[in-house]
C-alpha cells in the first residue's frame, strides 16, 4: 500500500472528501475521526495530528500503522480509515446524503411535525395498526414468536414433524426442508397440440376482448385516434418488448421508421402502458379458469422477484455485476406477480437491494388484484419490510428455511414455493420474449429502458391472457361433455406458455387480415368441442 500513493491521494481521497459520514452507537468514535479527517483533507490536503487517534485501531493492527520512531504513519493511517468504511455500511455507519446508506430516521416524518399532525396522518392511512401503542403491540408479537420457536424446536426434537428431513450427523441432528417439484411450470403439454399463432395476432385477439389499445391516449390530450394507428402501436409494442426497437422493426416489417417514431412519441408513455397492462390483467380475472389459479381459497398469494438484464448502452441506472453481466452493465427488473400475471413492475440498478422496493410495488399496484400474502426469496427481505407489511395488513411470508411457521407448516411452505415458482415461470416467458433479439436493452436512456420493460410486461401479460382464454374454453368444453378427469387436470395447468406462439420472423401489419378464430386454433386438441357444436 505504501507504493499506491496516486490511488490514495487521487481517486479515493476525492471520493472520501465528498462523503458526510455519521455513526450509530459504538461507531460514534470512528465517525467522529472520519469527519475530522474529511475536513482536514478538504482544507489542508493532508491529515492533521488531531485526526490520529491511536485508540481506534485494534491492538494487533496498531504496529502496522507506526513508523520506526513509534509515530503514526499518516499515509497508512489514511488507508486504515478508508478500509473501515465499506464493511460498516450495513447500518453501523450512515451516509446522510446517499439514499441507500442513510439512516432510517431520514425517511420518517420530522418528530415535531409528527407530534403536531399525528392524528390527521393516521386517519389518512386508514390503517388501524398504526394507531396501536408500540409498547403494547411489540411485546405481544415477541411473545407469539418465542412460543412459536419453542413449539417448532419441540417438534423437531421429538421428530414429530414428517415434513422435515432429519439426518443424524456426528452425534448432532441436522435437518433440511424437502425440495418442491417444478414440473410443468411453463409450456404445459396442452399447448403443444394447438396450431401456432403469430404474436401480432395474439395481441389483436387480446385487444378484441379487452380493448387495451384504447388506453394509448395522445400526449396532448386530444381525442384519441389510437384505433387509426392500431397496427403501428402493435408493431411498436412488439419491437420494444423483443429488444429490437422501432428502427429494428422497420427493417423486418412493412412499417416505416418515421411513422413508428411519430406514433411512439405521441402515444407510448409509462402511464398509458400501465393502464393497458391493468386492463389486460383485470380482464384475465373474469375468465372461467381464473378462479382455479388461486393457491389458497381465502387468500391471494403474490410473489416479488428481480430479473437481471444486460444493457447495451450505459445509463445512470445501469451498474456492473460480474455474476450476471461479466464486464458489461445492466439493470434489475422487479415484478410483482399474482395469479401468474405481473401486476406491477419496476426497474432498478443491478447494485440495489430488491427489498427496498417491495412495499412500493404493493402500494402502487393499480389493478383490481389485491394480494393478501407476499412471498419473496432472501433478496426481498429486510427488517423494515416485516413491520411495514404487517402494519398495512399484508402477510409477509418470505422463503426462509429457518423461520418457525414455514418450517412446521407444510401447507404454508407449499404455498410460498408455488407462489415463487409462478414468478419464476413468468420470468422464463419474459426472458423468451427478450431473447428474440439478444436479451439486452438497447435503449439510450433510463426512461427508454422503463418503457421497453413495460412493453415486455404487456406482451407477457397478453400471452398469459390468451393462454388463459384457451384454458377457459377447454374447461368449459370438458365440463359440458362431463369429462371430469380432464377438467380437473386442466384446472392445475399453468397459462405460462409460448411454444404455441411464434415470436420471431418477418412481421406484416398492413394487410393483417381477419383475426384467427380461437376454435380453429384449438381444433387439433383431442377432446375439445367447439362452441358451435355444443
Amino acid at each position: 500500500m505504501d507504493k499506491e500513493t496516486s490511488l490514495r491521494t487521487g481517486l479515493l481521497r476525492s471520493l472520501f472528501c465528498c462523503l458526510r459520514i455519521e455513526g450509530a452507537g459504538h461507531t460514534q468514535r470512528l465517525a467522529s475521526v472520519l469527519e475530522q479527517a474529511r475536513l482536514s483533507l478538504t482544507t489542508d490536503r493532508r491529515l492533521s495530528d488531531d485526526c490520529l487517534d491511536r485508540r481506534l485501531p485494534k491492538k494487533e493492527t496498531r504496529p502496522l500503522l507506526l513508523n520506526k520512531d513509534d509515530t503514526i504513519n499518516k499515509a497508512r493511517y489514511e488507508w486504515y480509515l478508508y478500509l473501515q468504511i465499506p464493511e460498516r455500511l450495513n447500518g453501523q455507519l450512515m451516509l446522510p446524503d446517499v439514499v441507500k446508506y442513510r439512516a432510517l430516521d431520514a425517511d420518517l416524518d420530522n418528530p415535531i411535525i409528527w407530534r403536531q399532525e399525528k392524528e390527521t396522518l393516521l386517519q389518512v392511512t386508514q390503517q388501524p395498526k398504526l394507531s396501536d401503542d408500540p409498547k403494547r403491540l411489540i411485546p405481544v408479537m415477541a411473545t407469539e414468536l418465542s412460543l412459536r420457536l419453542h413449539e417448532v424446536s419441540h417438534y423437531l426434537e421429538k421428530t414429530d414433524n414428517r415434513d422435515v428431513i432429519l439426518r443424524p450427523k456426528e452425534g448432532k441432528r441436522h435437518w433440511r426442508l424437502p425440495t418442491a417439484s417444478k414440473k410443468h411450470l411453463v409450456n404445459n403439454p396442452f399447448f403443444e397440440k394447438m396450431r401456432s399463432i403469430g404474436v401480432a395476432d395474439v395481441l389483436r385477439v387480446v385487444d378484441q376482448d379487452t380493448g387495451f389499445i384504447d388506453d394509448f391516449e395522445h400526449v396532448l390530450g386530444m381525442s384519441s385516434k389510437s384505433r387509426q394507428y392500431e397496427v403501428d402501436l402493435l408493431a411498436i409494442l412488439i419491437a420494444n418488448a423483443t429488444n429490437q426497437g422501432i428502427y429494428g422493426m422497420a427493417q423486418i416489417s412493412d412499417r416505416s421508421y418515421d411513422q413508428l417514431s411519430i406514433i411512439q412519441a405521441n402515444y407510448l408513455r409509462l402511464e398509458t402502458l400501465n393502464a393497458a397492462n391493468d386492463r389486460i390483467n383485470n380482464a384475465t380475472t373474469r375468465l372461467s379458469i381464473f378462479k382455479h389459479y388461486n393457491i389458497q381459497e381465502d387468500n391471494l398469494h403474490a410473489s416479488a422477484d428481480g430479473q437481471k438484464f444486460e444493457a447495451k448502452r450505459e445509463t445512470f441506472r445501469t451498474r456492473y455485476s460480474s455474476k450476471y453481466f461479466g464486464t458489461s452493465k445492466g439493470v434489475s427488473a422487479i415484478s410483482l406477480n399474482a395469479i401468474h400475471m405481473a401486476i406491477n413492475a419496476r426497474v432498478i440498478g443491478a447494485n440495489e437491494h430488491e427489498s427496498h422496493f417491495i412495499f412500493d410495488l404493493l402500494m402502487n399496484n393499480s389493478t383490481e388484484i389485491i394480494p393478501d400474502v407476499l412471498s419473496t426469496d432472501t433478496h426481498g427481505v429486510n427488517h423494515v419490510n416485516f413491520a411495514l407489511l404487517d402494519l398495512f395488513d399484508y402477510r409477509f411470508a418470505p422463503r426462509y428455511a429457518r423461520v418457525g411457521k414455514i418450517i412446521d407448516d407444510a401447507d404454508l411452505r407449499n404455498h410460498v414455493q408455488r407462489a415463487l415458482n409462478r414468478g419464476e415461470a413468468y420470468h422464463q416467458l419474459r426472458r423468451a420474449i427478450s431473447n428474440v433479439n439478444g436479451d439486452r436493452f438497447r435503449d439510450n436512456s433510463d426512461e427508454e429502458i422503463l418503457i421497453w420493460n413495460e412493453c415486455a410486461r404487456l406482451m407477457t401479460n397478453a400471452i398469459i391472457y390468451f393462454n388463459s382464454k384457451v384454458l377457459s374454453n377447454l374447461l368449459d368444453s370438458f365440463e359440458y361433455q362431463g369429462k371430469t378427469k380432464l377438467a380437473d387436470t386442466l384446472k392445475r395447468a399453468s397459462p405460462v406458455a409460448w411454444q404455441n406462439i411464434n415470436l420471431r420472423g418477418t412481421y406484416l401489419f398492413e394487410n393483417i387480415g381477419e383475426l384467427p378464430k380461437l376454435e380453429d386454433l384449438m381444433a387439433t386438441i383431442e377432446g375439445y368441442l367447439p362452441a358451435e357444436e355444443k
